[in-house]
């Protein structure tokens, strides 16, 4: 994960990073008032040649869905099997600092969701929803072939509706490891529904430091460390491991804000950690 906290200009050299690692995914991350996930996500696309880029993830009250629509089919077209749609309901308390706040950020969802992949699809459509009014649209450039949509979710009802209508489900690195198959209960995925589990972890002789003096990445905004993994990548593959059996498909690394050398952990996490969750 990008983490917000990175000045923009640096992403296309943390993007190159994580694709010469070989890393699976690059996800990018939409936080006010620092990045746009379509921005973000263009840039790190068009500087790599492999790396699968997912927006982790966009506002769905900040963006219109036919505009997200439009965006993420456009990136598709010129970036294809490489970019994975991740949406959310947003922070709350940033929701309603720009006026964008809804009073059910649930119901928004799912409208959002089924709007969005009835697009995906080159369908016309028309509804007339709580928040979602669309007469008779239909995009003009669709598409190859239908996007996965991966959905944010904490709560109880989110989580179900993720594991219904998404190909994906989104877990925060808040999310504790007990907390991990109450979570997976509620979700109830189907054959291919993919779980990414954020973490933050550190890797290398100083993790334990590291994750003990971790700032975060938002400032004024108190961090919890006890979920962060740390130690060798054995040590760190080993941690994952263990999540891995609960349940999660897949995992997202996020950095601590206090990380030195950024272009050597992301070496780290392709070629020493990742062999060693694939043997």
């Amino acid at each position: 994960m990008v983490p917000p906290s990175l000045p923009p200009e640096r992403l296309p050299d943390v993007a190159r990073a994580a694709d010469a690692a070989g890393l699976d995914y690059l996800w990018v991350c939409e936080d006010c008032f620092a990045t746009t996930s379509i921005a973000y996500a263009s840039l790190a696309l068009a500087v790599t040649d492999r790396i699968r880029v997912g927006t982790g993830f966009l506002s769905t009250p900040v963006r219109n869905v036919v505009t997200a629509a439009m965006d993420f089919s456009i990136l598709a077209r010129n970036f294809p099997g490489r970019v994975i749609p991740g949406i959310g309901h947003g922070w709350q308390p940033h929701m309603a600092q720009i006026g964008a706040k809804v009073t059910s950020p649930l119901t928004l969802l799912e409208e959002y969701v089924k709007a969005l992949r009835n697009l995906f699809a080159g369908k016309e459509i028309s509804v007339t929803g709580r928040y979602i009014t669309l007469d008779r649209v239909q995009l003009d450039w669709a598409p190859p072939a239908p996007l996965a949509i991966m959905i944010g979710a904490n709560g109880p009802n989110s989580l179900r509706l993720a594991g219904q209508l998404g190909d994906g489900t989104l877990l925060t690195s808040m999310v504790s490891i007990d907390a991990i198959a109450g979570y997976h209960a509620l979700i109830t995925p189907q054959p291919g529904h993919r779980i990414f589990l954020s973490r933050t972890i550190s890797v290398g002789a100083g993790a334990a430091e590291l994750i003990a003096t971790d700032p975060g990445h938002y400032p004024g905004i108190s961090f919890d460390t006890s979920t962060s993994i740390g130690g060798s990548a054995a040590e760190v593959a080993d941690k994952l491991s263990e999540i891995r059996d609960l349940g999660v498909t897949d995992f997202i690394a996020s950095p601590t804000g206090n990380e030195p050398d950024l272009l050597g952990y992301i070496h780290a996490l392709g070629q020493e950690v990742r062999p060693l969750l694939q043997s």
